[in-house]
């Protein structure tokens, strides 16, 4: 049987923490894996996982007659934080079919048209914010986690945010959001018995974190209940008629708060970068909508925006926002060329799995959209995870993400003036360091 590989200067009862990177630890893993052949194996204290970063083995561990889904690492803390939330609940528990089923129709193309509305709104609002702030430097951290929260909100549950002028750092929902996912990001990657210091009171400040986020969301969902409110054109809507119980809507919506806002503006950070390294990426992107993608598009014509598809799906490849997901071998299988037992725990690490130069070629780190042209093969993609529980949000996401880009790039010149290579900043989710652009309105 061929060994598993697995990182050097492995030591007793510690397993592989020599040579870790706990500040950014999926972009590390990444090149381990490209230094070892794409799988290995990872040993922390007295838990032990598989990391799949080879494109082959990623598609068998996304096999669901032989993996299933696991929620170790990060997602058991979002799970102390939201226990029935439609992410991090057990599949066994009840509640994720009746939440799954009951949210099915509220993202149809029927319900997608509905929220497209909403969705116009607030992005005619930010370009507007945008226009008065012409040759200002803008922080697109601060941008897109406006618009993306604006947008879950109206869309998810019929209301307002605080708008584009309040910075993010002021905003104090904001920062409890991100109090939250900082915590379940950095708790789970701390030391071995050197990061029970101060977990306790890590731990609180978390809590309390949770409940700022939810004290607007549990109001919301009474209020909605008492008043029989299913007619609102929201994600909310969809759930009210349910029995299930107030504390599970209110799990729902800070998973859609949280998650629904924070992958969406990675995304399209990630999206603003590539467009200001070569500006003239920008260019398809406005040929995309010879009519200058006015603020009166249709839900139909956000489809029509192929280059701008692509352009946003090759984001995606080169920085998945969730940078990988967890399965488990329901039975004895292989891995690549490794033979796998029942049990064991695989990471499946699609931000190198998704640049397998096997998979996509010599040019697999090259930003190029024409990876996906139709036609071509592809080859690992899947950065909404994979099988039943893969995000359920992916067709609203992408259509706000197509919105929102297509709308920027015809309205402005968009410039980076310091420049510099991506840095990439992890807490849950793969987010770049804040950066400053420039729009000049065209």
């Amino acid at each position: 049987m061929t060994t598993i590989p697995h990182p050097r200067f492995r030591i007793p009862v510690l397993g592989d923490v020599i040579g870790l990177d706990w500040t950014t630890p999926t972009q590390h893993e990444a090149r381990v894996a490209r230094e070892l052949g794409g799988v290995y194996e990872r040993r922390l204290g007295g838990s032990s996982m598989v990391v799949v970063g080879a494109a082959d083995a990623a598609e068998q561990a996304c096999d669901e007659t032989t993996f299933s889904r696991i929620l170790p690492g990060p997602g058991l803390y979002l799970r102390e934080l939201a226990p029935t939330g439609l992410f991090t609940v057990r599949s066994s528990d009840p509640a994720w079919s009746q939440v799954r089923t009951a949210l099915q129709p509220a993202f149809t193309q029927e319900a997608m048209r509905r929220y497209h509305a909403g969705m116009a709104t607030v992005i005619d609002e930010m370009v507007e914010h945008l226009r008065g702030r012409a040759g200002e430097r803008v922080s697109t951290h601060d941008l897109m986690t406006r618009l993306t929260l604006e947008i879950i909100a109206i869309a998810g549950f019929g209301y307002r945010s605080a708008g584009f002028d309040v910075p993010v750092d002021a905003d104090q929902y904001l920062r409890a959001i991100a109090t939250v996912l900082e915590w379940s990001s950095k708790e789970p990657n701390r030391l071995p018995l050197v990061g029970r210091i101060g977990a306790g009171a890590r731990r609180a400040d978390a809590f309390a974190a949770l409940d700022a986020v939810q004290a607007p969301l549990i109001e919301l969902v009474a209020r909605r209940r008492r008043d029989g409110d299913t007619d609102t054109p929201d994600l909310l809507s969809a759930l009210i008629p349910t029995d299930l119980p107030d504390a599970v809507l209110v799990d729902q919506a800070v998973t859609f708060i949280i998650a629904g806002h924070e992958t969406t503006a990675a995304l399209l950070e990630v999206a603003l970068f590539y467009a200001t390294e070569d500006p003239a990426r920008q260019g398809p992107l406005r040929a995309d909508a010879p009519d200058g993608a006015p603020a009166q598009s249709r839900y139909e014509d956000i489809a029509r925006h192929r280059a701008t598809g692509r352009f946003l799906r090759e984001c995606l490849r080169l920085v998945p926002s969730l940078p990988g997901f967890f399965r488990i071998a329901t039975a004895d299988t292989r891995l690549g060329d490794y033979a796998i037992r029942r049990g064991t725990v695989a990471f499946v690490l699609a931000l190198a799995a998704q640049r397998d130069r096997a998979a996509w070629g010599d040019d697999a780190d090259v930003f190029d959209p024409e990876h996906f042209a139709r036609g071509r093969r592809l080859g690992f993609y899947r950065p909404f995870g994979t099988g039943p529980r893969d995000c359920i949000g992916r067709a609203f996401a992408t259509h706000e993400a197509t919105f929102a880009l297509a709308r920027l790039t015809s309205a402005f010149d968009i410039t980076d003036p310091d420049g510099g290579p991506l840095e990439l900043v992890e807490r849950a989710t793969l987010r770049p360091a804040r950066r400053e652009v420039v729009f000049t309105p065209r």
